[in-house]
């Protein structure tokens, strides 16, 4: 049988058209061996076992995708700016709010007054092996969480450079 996982997009890294040789799904946790170049390896947590079944049941009719996108929230600015951001804000000063705001898109990317959530399929956390090393989401600031996690779960923790979004 074989197995299709037709997008995988996050901020850090785009694949489509990823041919699955092997899914094996134990819980919530997903791995995936892939039989592409660029993408070697794909572990993926989901928030609910449901999204799991679902997952698979997706990569077996060939139109499985995993979309994360980029946080632009608040979340994603410096914590000095999120402090300033909030403080301003009970402050109520227009010409400040509108000149940080600015600021936080222009340097950060972010827009803290946008009102839908990002997409994230509903992964916990997910990450990729690929020609270039790990890209990983779920992890900030915790890359020896990653590699416990990545080896507890069959992934090969020598695999380079390691990337968080």
């Amino acid at each position: 049988m074989s197995l299709f996982l037709q997008r995988l997009e996050t901020p850090d890294f785009i694949a489509h058209d990823i041919e699955v040789i092997r899914a094996i799904r134990k819980g919530r946790v997903v791995l995936c061996e892939a039989d592409t170049f660029h993408v070697e390896r794909i572990i993926v947590e989901y928030e609910e076992e449901e999204a799991a079944m679902a997952f698979i049941r997706n990569l077996e009719l060939g139109w499985a995708a995993i979309l994360i996108e980029e946080d632009v929230s608040i979340n994603a600015a410096p914590v000095k700016l999120q402090k300033k951001y909030f403080a301003l804000m009970a402050s109520g000063d227009g010409a400040l709010i509108e000149k940080l705001l600015t600021e936080l898109w222009e340097h950060y990317g972010v827009d803290p007054e946008r009102g839908d959530e990002r997409e994230t399929s509903g992964v916990r956390r997910i990450a990729i092996m690929h020609n270039d090393g790990v890209s990983s989401y779920g992890f900030r600031g915790m890359k020896r969480q990653l590699r416990r996690w990545m080896a507890a779960h069959g992934f090969p923790v020598g695999t380079g450079v390691i990337n968080d979004f």
